[in-house]
């Protein structure tokens, strides 16, 4: 894993500059890609939620280039409607270790802001081992039926 990778959370505004946009963009329509329709959201609620501050962007970036990309956001609990979570809504790197390379940085914002767990929630399996070696577990499991 390359010492020069820097991760920070970067100002919304940089979301809008052409260049960083079509960056993320890609990343998102890759990670779309993989998950198919078992996700709702598109790029644009993506890019909306963070211009909105209800989510934020993290990079990361090797020398200038951008390498990866998390957005996290806060997660409400759904049943005393208080913030308990930070929620790894999409994690995107080019650098196969950026998401341990991240983790630190996560952990340290989910302290800032006072919540007590990190989520990260996937329908793909493959990631599992690589959470669990970063200390995660399953929390719950979720099941889905499409109504048509």
């Amino acid at each position: 894993m390359p010492n020069d990778i820097k991760v920070f959370k970067a100002d919304s505004s940089l979301i809008i500059t052409p260049a960083m946009w079509a960056f993320i963009k890609h990343g998102l329509e890759m990670v779309k890609a993989k998950i198919g329709n078992r996700a709702k959201w598109t790029p644009m609620h993506v890019r909306q939620a963070i211009l909105a501050g209800n989510s934020e962007l993290w990079l990361g970036v090797d020398g200038e280039k951008p390498v990866g990309f998390y957005v996290l956001s806060v997660v409400n609990d759904p049943f005393i409607h208080i913030p308990v979570s930070l929620f790894i809504w999409v994690a995107y790197g080019e650098e196969l270790h950026l998401i341990e390379l991240g983790m630190p940085y996560i952990i340290a914002r989910a302290k800032e802001l006072g919540l007590q767990t990190i989520e990260f929630l996937s329908p793909r399996q493959g990631w599992g081992r690589r959470l669990e070696n970063l200390g995660f577990d399953v929390s719950e499991v979720v099941w889905g039926l499409e109504v048509k």
